[in-house]
């Protein structure tokens, strides 16, 4: 088995917290995963597959190695995203408070 990374895009409507403190995205739907971080972000930054669609306000991409969707990277190689309307694409945000707990997001 190889190591190889894979670096994965998700969009959801928010990233918030439920009342007991887990994170709550509300719809959230993993869209796309590239071999090159540089090709994920520059989907994300130009919306380039129109990832918006009128609700997706959020996006994140984590990585996961080759094989099992459990093999994730580490939760510091993740990254969080906001839509930008004026550029129309999503723009690099910092972590939501309370989410550093949860690795795997995409995935569950």
């Amino acid at each position: 088995m190889k190591n190889d990374v894979y670096w994965f895009i998700a969009v959801c409507q928010r990233l918030d917290l439920d009342k007991n403190g887990f994170p709550d995205t509300g719809f959230l739907h993993p869209c796309g995963f590239y071999k090159d971080k540089k090709d994920a972000l520059e989907i994300l930054h130009k919306n380039i597959t129109n990832l918006w669609e009128r609700s997706y306000h959020y996006a994140l991409m984590e990585p996961y190695y080759e094989g099992s969707i459990s093999g994730y990277g580490t939760i510091e190689d993740r990254q969080f995203f906001k839509y930008d309307p004026e550029v129309d694409g999503y723009r690099e945000i910092a972590e939501p408070e309370g989410y550093e707990f949860y690795p795997g997001l995409i995935w569950g």
